[in-house]
């Protein structure tokens, strides 16, 4: 997953965690970001899936292998049974 994964946060680093947007706006801003609608957001639970729709992502993906079921997910764009899944879907320009 080092190939897809650029950095990471906590929400120590910012004001409020999920659901609230800041950890992904702060992540943005790291990487000189200006458009929302680039980021995915890749998560286990509800407040993944609502910190991603709260921020404005351009994809919300709920997997299937951490603490979430397919309902906690129902928020996402798009549920995954595991995370390498991702890879197909990035290769087959799902998200581009």
């Amino acid at each position: 997953m080092a190939d897809y994964i650029d950095d990471f946060i906590s929400s120590e680093d910012v004001k409020m965690g999920r659901p609230a947007p800041y950890m992904i706006h702060r992540l943005m801003e790291r990487h000189d970001i200006m458009n929302v609608k680039y980021v995915a957001k890749v998560g286990d639970t509800r407040n993944d899936m609502l910190e991603g729709k709260n921020a404005g992502c351009g994809i919300n993906i709920g997997v299937l292998t951490g603490v979430g079921n397919a309902d906690d997910l129902s928020d996402a764009d798009l549920v995954v049974d595991k995370i390498t899944n991702i890879d197909m879907i990035i290769e087959d320009g799902f998200f581009l």
